[in-house]
């Protein structure tokens, strides 16, 4: 029950920083983009 518990967290943590790098990656792409067309 307890490494169970331990190991939802990891997980919730893992989709927090995947989450994140995802909103990075878009927002540099972005501006990458906007660079290249402007």
């Amino acid at each position: 029950m307890f490494i169970n518990a331990v190991f939802n967290r990891l997980h919730f943590f893992d989709l927090q920083i995947q989450l994140q790098t995802n909103i990075i990656i878009n927002k540099s792409s972005q501006e990458f983009v906007n660079i290249f067309l402007y």
